[in-house]
């Protein structure tokens, strides 16, 4: 029996049972790793020189990794130098619009210190009106003024109270103004007062419109018929016929009638204070006796009616049984406050009974 080397019996028996099919490659691990599909990229820079070529070795993934951080890192600063170039355009907006208020507000200041200077003017006008009717006049301690030129918008001088000028300008022209309103409320009384006053005393001219013009005053005088002095008692005022004449102020009708020899168709009104006025020469009469009438209302028309030389009205006025010279009443609306003070004096004596 011949022996067989188990080394042999193993060559053959592996050898034959891993032969591989005939034509095929008998694949090995070795060769499989060696022929894998490389992932990394070789970049070589050769320069125009006698310098050695450069060369590195870069993964797939890293030159994917770097494309994307360059990228992003380009798009961030787009984004960045664009809103750096917005908040650029917003400041500069912002800068001309501060700049714009600044310009406005040193207008407003000098703006607020001119109308102190107008209200200074008008309180002390106003000053003069109170102390001319024998009341107290405004306070003036706020009318001093602010004295040199206007604060810039960043250096505000500050008074001494430690409030800022401009609010202290303010402060005082609202106090000028409150004592103004207060002294024209005042004044306002008074002469509310004297208008009601003057609505019941013959201070209306007595012809309808204006019209008409004084012919021969209250006094002395020359009779035209008999060319003698006399004693004038009221004022004649001449114009056309057919104008209306009106009653001065309120009162009641105590008389009407004709005097062929004097007067004509007359009409007399009794008025408050002791106060009566007489209108003579009449063409017609427009009233009653009895009537009570108001500032203004139509008592007859003018005429040429009793002893007269031409068209025109005869007024007299009484106080009591006083004749006054009617033109001072009658100019009551040129000098009121001579006139009141003449009138009070001249009613010194009579009760003043309010209905």
């Amino acid at each position: 029996m011949r022996a067989i080397s188990f080394s042999k019996i193993k060559e053959n028996t592996f050898g034959s049972s891993a032969a591989a099919p005939s034509g095929k490659k008998k694949r090995t691990g070795s060769y499989s790793k060696k022929n894998r599909p490389s992932s990394r990229i070789t970049v070589m820079l050769i320069p125009h020189s006698d310098r050695k070529p450069f060369n590195f070795q870069i993964s797939l993934f890293s030159l994917i990794a770097g494309f994307l951080f360059a990228f992003l890192l380009m798009g961030g600063f787009l984004f960045f130098a664009l809103k750096y170039s917005e908040k650029r355009v917003d400041a500069t907006l912002t800068f001309d619009a501060l700049q714009e208020t600044e310009t406005n507000l040193d207008t407003m200041r000098q703006e607020v210190k001119e109308l102190l200077y107008t209200a200074g003017i008008f309180n002390r006008s106003l000053n003069d009106t109170m102390n001319s009717l024998n009341l107290n006049g405004t306070n003036n301690q706020y009318m001093t003024s602010a004295e040199g030129d206007l604060a810039s918008f960043f250096n505000i001088e500050e008074s001494d109270n430690q409030t800022l000028s401009e609010i202290s300008d303010l402060q005082r022209l609202k106090t000028i103004l409150s004592d103004s309103t207060n002294a024209l409320d005042t004044i306002q009384l008074i002469f509310t007062k004297q208008s009601k006053l003057l609505a019941e005393i013959p201070s209306l001219w007595p012809v309808q419109g204006g019209l008409g013009y004084v012919s021969t005053n209250f006094g002395p005088a020359i009779n035209p018929f008999d060319g003698n002095w006399y004693i004038h008692r009221g004022i004649d005022i001449s114009y056309t016929s057919g104008v209306p004449v009106i009653a001065p102020s309120n009162g009641k009708i105590i008389e009407t009638g004709y005097h062929p020899q004097g007067y004509g168709y007359y009409v007399e009104i009794r008025h408050r204070y002791g106060f009566y006025t007489k209108y003579g020469h009449l063409q017609r009469i427009y009233a009653y006796e009895g009537q009570e009438v108001s500032q203004g209302d139509i008592i007859g028309i003018m005429g040429n009616t009793g002893q007269s030389t031409g068209r025109h009205l005869h007024y007299e006025v009484r106080i009591g049984t006083q004749l006054v010279d009617p033109s001072i009443f009658l100019d009551m609306g040129i000098n009121k406050r001579k006139t009141f003070d003449l009138l009070t004096s001249e009613m010194r004596g009579f009760a003043y009974n309010e209905k």
